[in-house]
């Protein structure tokens, strides 16, 4: 099935990084976590110039591709999940269950992950998710060349090859001016959230399944460990979080 399908390309993907760095996986570790006061709205999107006008002569608007989808801030108590080596962090429900790579695995390993339930599970994740529960896994990288937009281009050309549809495609700016790509990927069971961008010199992919809303004020609050989330009203900014639309596949009513 599609869905399996699209998590065992995400976990194949950071497992073949790891044997490549010729890392032996360890025991988890304690995760580093600091406990924070609830994320606010962190992605910008550029608006467009206002077009000039000449007396006399009509001017009709351009038509643009960048059509507003807002993200409310994230609700409740955070915690703020954060990788020192690859210089970054996140915030997420402070009731989740964290599972977390050992600090070995971060030194010798070009690839792991991290993974954050909003269910508590002692056994590590296996792709499992309960009715109402909801998912989010930060996947750290090392990948030559450093360009996002190659990067993202071998991303989608691994999934065209299993094959997993993308139905929409979108950039994003996080806290302090880190450029993104959002995905949406579709299956037989429902839609997968994606988030790639590059930080201190690594690829990060930000993947998750259930309250997809949620899932994306998550990801929302990604930026690198010396950028702090600015302060903002608890309810949704119109604009927040969004990003010129590259394109949506209308074979999926939602998004």
């Amino acid at each position: 099935m599609h869905f399996a399908r699209i998590r065992k390309a995400l976990i194949l993907f950071v497992t073949v990084l790891t044997i490549a760095g010729c890392a032996t996986p360890a025991a988890p570790a304690t995760p580093q976590v600091v406990a924070t006061a609830p994320a606010t709205a962190a992605a910008s999107v550029t608006p467009a110039p206002s077009p000039t006008t000449t007396p006399g002569v009509t001017v009709t608007p351009p038509v643009t591709a960048t059509p507003t989808m807002t993200v409310g801030a994230l609700p409740g108590d955070t915690t703020a999940y954060q990788d020192a080596i690859a210089d970054f962090e996140i915030n997420y429900p402070s009731t989740w269950t964290l599972q977390d790579a050992s600090p070995q695995a971060k030194q010798a390993g070009r690839g792991y992950y991290a993974t954050m339930l909003s269910w508590s599970q002692n056994t590590p994740y296996a792709g499992e998710i309960p009715p109402g529960g909801t998912m989010v896994q930060v996947q750290v990288a090392q990948w030559e060349p450093l360009d996002l937009n190659r990067y993202v281009a071998m991303r989608k050309a691994a999934w065209a090859a299993v094959p997993v549809p993308i139905v929409l495609e979108e950039e994003w700016t996080l806290a302090g001016g880190v450029k993104a790509v959002r995905l949406s990927l579709k299956s037989d069971k429902g839609m997968t959230f994606i988030l790639l961008t590059l930080i201190n010199k690594r690829f990060l992919t930000i993947s998750g399944e259930g309250d997809l809303e949620l899932v994306a004020q998550i990801a929302r609050t990604l930026r690198p460990m010396s950028v702090a989330l600015p302060n903002a009203p608890a309810t949704p900014m119109p604009g927040a979080a969004t990003g010129r639309i590259l394109f949506t596949s209308r074979r999926d009513g939602k998004m």
